[in-house]
């Protein structure tokens, strides 16, 4: 059935052409908003299909672009899987920094804080950005040398 000739499937994809005219959506945002707007599951389904095969709906574009978005904002890698199941998104594996970066990026968030912040104060600053433990582990024992134990 063709576009013209249904006129469910044209409110749908016209909904779901607004819903992506705001930003880039997953697929189950997109069926959430048609729903609310009352469309129907066939109608859904169809337009669905339609916008992935135009390549308008990417599931993988969509939560890689909000990892990038999340990483330029430097919050460590707990804080994005975090804020990424908070938004539905099953993000276990998506999310891995090497170590030597996240001690790169620490580094740099700590060089902007208050010379003297002690060990403890940093680390507790770091853990909120969403860093790990062996990352922050690794990057108090650089910025602090004569810490003897951590």
């Amino acid at each position: 059935m063709s576009v013209e000739s249904d006129p469910e499937l044209r409110k749908a994809l016209t909904l779901a052409l607004r819903e992506l005219e705001r930003s880039d959506r997953l697929r189950s945002e997109i069926e959430s908003a048609l729903h609310r707007k009352g469309i129907a599951e066939p109608a859904i389904a169809r337009a669905m299909s339609q916008l992935e095969r135009w390549g308008f709906v990417d599931d993988h574009r969509v939560v890689t672009d909000r990892v990038e978005s999340l990483r330029r904002r430097k919050l460590g890698p707990q804080r994005i899987l975090a804020r990424l199941e908070a938004q539905g998104i099953e993000a276990a594996g998506l999310v891995t920094v090497p170590l030597e970066e996240q001690i790169e990026e620490m580094r740099a968030l700590l060089a902007k804080r208050p010379a003297g912040d002690p060990p403890a104060k940093a680390a507790r600053y770091l853990a909120g950005r969403g860093y790990d433990e062996e990352a922050i582990e690794e990057v108090l024992r650089r910025s602090y040398p004569d810490l003897s134990e951590i």
